[in-house]
Protein backbone atom coordinates (compact mmCIF):
# COMPACT_ATOMS: atom_id res chain seq x y z
CA UNK A 1 0.00 0.00 0.00
CA UNK A 2 1.37 3.45 -0.92
CA UNK A 3 2.04 6.07 1.56
CA UNK A 4 0.33 9.44 0.86
CA UNK A 5 2.46 12.27 0.85
CA UNK A 6 2.21 15.23 3.74
CA UNK A 7 0.75 18.79 2.63
CA UNK A 8 3.93 20.32 3.79
CA UNK A 9 5.71 17.57 1.44
CA UNK A 10 3.92 18.28 -1.39
CA UNK A 11 4.03 22.05 -0.96
CA UNK A 12 8.11 21.75 -1.04
CA UNK A 13 8.07 19.32 -4.00
CA UNK A 14 6.23 21.80 -5.77
CA UNK A 15 8.56 24.91 -5.12
CA UNK A 16 11.43 22.74 -5.42
CA UNK A 17 10.15 22.16 -9.25
CA UNK A 18 9.21 25.80 -10.27
CA UNK A 19 12.65 26.43 -8.64
CA UNK A 20 14.32 24.07 -10.69
CA UNK A 21 11.96 25.83 -13.97
CA UNK A 22 13.21 28.66 -13.04
CA UNK A 23 16.94 27.77 -12.86
CA UNK A 24 16.57 26.06 -16.39
CA UNK A 25 14.86 28.58 -17.78
CA UNK A 26 17.38 31.30 -17.01
CA UNK A 27 20.42 28.90 -17.69
CA UNK A 28 18.73 29.34 -21.05
CA UNK A 29 18.41 32.85 -21.34
CA UNK A 30 20.73 34.89 -19.39
CA UNK A 31 24.61 34.78 -19.03
CA UNK A 32 25.71 32.50 -15.94
CA UNK A 33 26.74 35.67 -14.07
CA UNK A 34 23.02 37.12 -13.83
CA UNK A 35 22.57 33.51 -12.66
CA UNK A 36 24.75 33.29 -9.94
CA UNK A 37 23.65 36.45 -8.83
CA UNK A 38 20.59 34.94 -8.50
CA UNK A 39 21.24 32.11 -6.73
CA UNK A 40 23.65 34.04 -4.39
CA UNK A 41 20.73 36.13 -3.56
CA UNK A 42 17.79 34.06 -2.72
CA UNK A 43 20.29 31.39 -1.10
CA UNK A 44 20.86 33.10 2.22
CA UNK A 45 19.36 31.86 4.76
CA UNK A 46 17.56 32.61 8.03
CA UNK A 47 18.92 30.62 9.97
CA UNK A 48 22.38 31.06 11.10
CA UNK A 49 25.02 28.93 9.68
CA UNK A 50 25.08 25.11 10.98
CA UNK A 51 26.95 21.76 10.84
CA UNK A 52 25.24 19.59 8.12
CA UNK A 53 23.15 16.73 8.98
CA UNK A 54 23.73 14.44 6.30
CA UNK A 55 20.18 12.85 5.98
CA UNK A 56 18.49 16.06 5.70
CA UNK A 57 21.19 17.31 3.08
CA UNK A 58 20.23 14.06 1.42
CA UNK A 59 16.73 14.08 1.96
CA UNK A 60 16.88 17.42 -0.55
CA UNK A 61 19.39 16.02 -3.03
CA UNK A 62 16.80 13.06 -3.46
CA UNK A 63 13.51 15.59 -3.84
CA UNK A 64 15.71 18.09 -6.00
CA UNK A 65 16.49 14.93 -8.26
CA UNK A 66 13.44 13.72 -8.50
CA UNK A 67 11.22 17.23 -9.15
CA UNK A 68 14.30 17.03 -12.08
CA UNK A 69 12.84 14.67 -13.71
CA UNK A 70 9.64 16.80 -14.91
CA UNK A 71 11.85 19.83 -16.23
CA UNK A 72 13.15 19.21 -19.61
CA UNK A 73 17.00 18.92 -19.64
CA UNK A 74 17.51 19.61 -15.81
CA UNK A 75 21.47 19.67 -16.05
CA UNK A 76 23.49 18.57 -13.41
CA UNK A 77 24.27 22.36 -13.59
CA UNK A 78 20.17 23.47 -12.35
CA UNK A 79 19.69 20.91 -10.50
CA UNK A 80 23.37 21.92 -8.34
CA UNK A 81 22.51 25.27 -8.50
CA UNK A 82 18.58 24.21 -7.11
CA UNK A 83 20.17 22.23 -4.39
CA UNK A 84 22.81 25.36 -3.68
CA UNK A 85 19.65 27.68 -2.90
CA UNK A 86 17.54 25.36 -0.60
CA UNK A 87 20.79 24.47 1.38
CA UNK A 88 21.80 27.62 1.49
CA UNK A 89 18.00 28.83 3.22
CA UNK A 90 18.74 25.77 5.20
CA UNK A 91 21.80 27.92 7.00
CA UNK A 92 24.28 24.78 6.07
CA UNK A 93 27.70 25.99 4.20
CA UNK A 94 27.42 25.07 0.64
CA UNK A 95 29.86 25.14 -2.11
CA UNK A 96 29.16 24.35 -6.13
CA UNK A 97 31.77 22.86 -7.56
CA UNK A 98 32.59 22.72 -11.80
CA UNK A 99 34.97 19.93 -13.58
CA UNK A 100 36.05 18.82 -16.73
CA UNK A 101 37.01 16.32 -17.43
CA UNK A 102 37.29 14.04 -21.26
CA UNK A 103 34.91 11.07 -21.49
CA UNK A 104 36.24 7.83 -23.41
CA UNK A 105 36.08 8.73 -26.61
CA UNK A 106 38.04 12.08 -26.56
CA UNK A 107 35.32 14.46 -26.20
CA UNK A 108 34.49 17.66 -23.69
CA UNK A 109 32.37 17.39 -20.62
CA UNK A 110 31.28 19.71 -17.78
CA UNK A 111 29.94 18.64 -14.56
CA UNK A 112 29.03 20.52 -11.71
CA UNK A 113 27.64 19.23 -7.91
CA UNK A 114 27.24 20.46 -4.60
CA UNK A 115 29.28 19.87 -1.05
CA UNK A 116 28.45 20.93 1.93
CA UNK A 117 31.22 20.90 4.71
CA UNK A 118 33.77 18.78 2.53
CA UNK A 119 30.31 16.02 2.02
CA UNK A 120 29.48 15.66 -1.45
CA UNK A 121 25.20 15.66 -1.88
CA UNK A 122 24.51 16.08 -4.92
CA UNK A 123 26.44 15.12 -8.86
CA UNK A 124 27.83 11.75 -7.80
CA UNK A 125 30.38 9.69 -5.80
CA UNK A 126 33.84 10.97 -4.91
CA UNK A 127 35.17 8.12 -7.15
CA UNK A 128 33.43 9.11 -10.13
CA UNK A 129 33.86 12.88 -9.60
CA UNK A 130 37.67 12.37 -9.26
CA UNK A 131 38.18 12.24 -12.93
CA UNK A 132 36.83 15.76 -13.15
CA UNK A 133 39.44 18.50 -13.13
CA UNK A 134 37.81 21.41 -10.47
CA UNK A 135 37.93 24.43 -12.75
CA UNK A 136 35.23 26.49 -9.97
CA UNK A 137 34.52 26.69 -6.60
CA UNK A 138 31.70 29.08 -5.45
CA UNK A 139 30.50 29.21 -1.64
CA UNK A 140 27.03 30.68 -1.36
CA UNK A 141 27.54 34.37 -0.57
CA UNK A 142 30.81 34.41 -2.42
CA UNK A 143 29.75 33.54 -6.00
Amino acid sequence: MRERLRYPTICFLLKTMLLVWVIRLMLWLLPFSSVRNFVDRISTGSIKSRKPDHQSLYKIAREVLFVSRFVPMATCLSQALTTMVIIGRHGYPVMLRIGVARSEEGEFEAHAWIESDGVIVIGGAKSTLGRYTPLWAFERNKL
